[in-house]
């Protein structure tokens, strides 16, 4: 100790920062170990640690430091983090999971995931400048490691520091994480259960995903598994488990085969009927994924329940086949 502070050991493997304040003499307990991050005493690799650091797995070469003779900052800590989380809940911004890695939020509809323009960036609200607001409170920032649609709804995932996001981002641009939605297209989708797969184009022009021959350049293959949850005569409702990770990749596979999302706007058949149903966005939500840590590399499954809009479309589509 220098100073009145105090420098803690690292592990040689990876174990929680809790663990790890308890362990030392001059904690001696988790509940210690709370006290003294919430007083703003502790710091990680230089930055001021939080609450939720304290489930996160902690590696060699981390420089964790308790600076004893620091006076307590837990009110005005708990004030920013109060003001953090209200930012949060202003746009219906869900925590779903965290720890000192990753966070996952439950995204709702209309919500970008993040700005991909300087118009967008100017105007336009995102989860990620929510959460950079939350993180800020910690010294933190968010890292996307993936995206949905506007007015696609449920779990994304962000990363807490660049180390985590490059393994994340790499872990996505393999498409190793298990990613699944639900869905609801209309008509009566045949079989219960299958495979899609579609030679895809982003064409910039028009904003949108175009179907052409694998030979085409730029082209990419998109696959995705899906089954029957319930079918109605109206609208069928599924779950699909994307292989690859296309943008709009669902949409597309379902318009193709003739059974477009309820609510859809922009892939369409040619020559489609005027819906049986309306529905002011696209009825796909991602309800659950599945991704190796990036410290620890064990699984890590979030879920989402239902928004309150698809849980009402759901129980009017069961309404109009009775």
């Amino acid at each position: 100790m220098s100073g009145g502070t105090e420098t803690v050991p690292c592990p040689s493997g990876a174990d929680r920062l809790d663990r790890l304040l308890a362990g030392l003499s001059s904690v001696g307990s988790r509940r210690r170990a709370r006290d003294i991050v919430e007083s703003g005493k502790v710091t990680i690799n230089g930055k001021l640690a939080a609450i939720d650091h304290l489930g996160m797995p902690v590696v060699a070469d981390t420089r964790i430091e308790i600076a004893w003779n620091k006076p307590g900052t837990s009110k005005a800590l708990s004030k920013s983090l109060s003001k953090a989380d209200r930012k949060l809940a202003e746009v219906g911004l869900k925590i779903l999971y965290q720890d000192g890695e990753v966070v996952c939020v439950d995204k709702p509809p209309g919500l970008l995931t993040d700005t991909a323009t300087r118009e967008q960036e100017r105007e336009d609200d995102s989860a990620k400048k929510r959460l950079d607001t939350w993180l800020a409170a910690r010294d933190e920032k968010a890292w996307v490691c993936h995206r949905i649609d506007r007015d696609t709804s449920g779990v994304v995932v962000f990363a807490r520091n660049e180390k985590a996001f490059t393994t994340l981002r790499e872990s996505f641009a393999n498409h190793v994480p298990e990613r699944f939605y639900w869905v609801a297209v209309f008509g009566i989708v045949i079989g219960d259960a299958g495979v899609w797969e579609d030679s895809m184009l982003w064409d910039p022009k028009i904003k949108r995903q175009v179907a052409v021959p694998i030979q085409t350049p730029g082209a990419v293959m998109a696959r995705a598994e899906w089954r029957v949850i319930e079918r109605h005569p109206v609208a069928t409702l599924l779950e699909v488990k994307l292989d690859t990770g296309r943008r709009n990749q669902i949409r597309v596979h379902a318009a193709l085969r003739g059974h477009p999302l309820v609510g859809e706007k922009i892939y369409l058949p040619p020559r489609s009927p005027q819906p049986l149903i309306r529905f002011p966005r696209q009825a796909l939500h991602a309800w659950r994924i599945g991704f190796p840590h990036p410290t620890t590399g064990v699984q890590v499954e979030v879920e989402a329940e239902l928004p309150a809009d698809l849980v009402a479309l759901r129980e009017h589509i069961r309404k109009m086949s009775r």
